[in-house]
């Protein structure tokens, strides 16, 4: 897939449309408005629930230090935050999502470790980045596993 909105040829390694991952209640692809929700009044604020998952799996091709970026639609600051791990790791509380009010990328932070973004570095091979549910109201569309650790976030929404 060609994409465009990154300087000098970068591109993203991997880029997931929401649709495509594995849900498990009381997360859930909604096809109405095309994007990964949880249903109305689940809210889990002090940790990961242990039920109501969006997995995506993705494959690099040699070990690479990544960031993520999330086209997101956060409602409000009150439901601007989910849970976050990667390859069956701990639990990253992802809270303050910005931009509020607006369907914008916003890249993947920890809030627990001063709104730090998260970059692991992860080996060549299969992977897993999941999300789950923090607060109802929030929205996600499409994922980038993205090299490119610029603090500049990706245009357009790559239909």
């Amino acid at each position: 897939m060609a994409c465009s909105g990154f300087a000098s040829g970068d591109y993203p390694l991997v880029i997931r449309d929401a649709s495509g991952g594995s849900y498990s209640s009381p997360m859930f692809w909604d096809w109405t408005d095309e994007r990964g929700k949880v249903f109305p009044g689940y809210n889990s604020l002090s940790a990961a629930p242990s039920t109501g998952y969006a997995r995506f799996d993705f494959r690099l091709g040699a070990t690479t230090k990544v960031k993520f970026w999330v086209l997101v639609d956060v409602p409000s600051t009150s439901s601007d935050s989910l849970w976050v791990r990667v390859d069956q790791g701990t639990w990253i509380k992802w809270d303050n999502i910005v931009p509020v009010g607006n369907y914008d990328w916003a890249d993947v932070r920890d809030s627990n470790a001063s709104n730090a973004v998260v970059q692991p570095t992860l080996s060549a091979g299969s992977h897993t980045l999941e999300f789950a549910y923090r607060e109802e109201g929030i929205g996600f569309h499409r994922i980038l596993v993205e090299s490119n650790l610029s603090t500049e976030p990706p245009s357009g929404v790559y239909d």
